[in-house]
């Protein structure tokens, strides 16, 4: 929690002390993403997100105080290292993950080696 405050009083990150898991109506998704758009690891996919949509997150508590802790600026290469990073990016591709589409996959594939015999399993 001191990361995360730390990162709020930096200007990172939205304040991280709330019981929020849900945003309010009128919260502006498409700002925050355009505020990522610079960012060299998530910008292109912020992008995406502006011009294929988004979806707004399934409902949560809203305990009427701050949104759910959100990136509001781009936290450039050299601005943040090791834990302070680790946090950040956290937040940031949980608050991507939140607005996109679910994931989806077309099947599965599974190798094990037991003893000297391998077993390829296809789904």
């Amino acid at each position: 929690m001191k990361i995360a405050e730390h990162l709020y009083l930096r200007g990172f990150t939205t304040y991280p002390r709330t019981e929020s898991t849900t945003f309010s109506a009128n919260f502006n998704f498409k700002e925050v993403l355009t505020s990522l758009k610079d960012h060299h690891e998530y910008g292109s996919y912020a992008i995406g997100l502006i011009k294929n949509g988004f979806q707004k997150p399934r409902q949560g508590h809203d305990a009427g105080d701050h949104p759910p802790i959100t990136p509001v600026r781009v936290a450039e290469q050299d601005e943040l290292r090791g834990a302070e990073l680790r946090v950040y990016e956290y937040i940031t591709s949980n608050f991507l993950a939140c607005i996109s589409k679910d994931a989806t996959y077309s099947g599965v594939r599974t190798e094990m080696l037991i003893g000297e015999e391998k077993f390829k399993l296809k789904g």
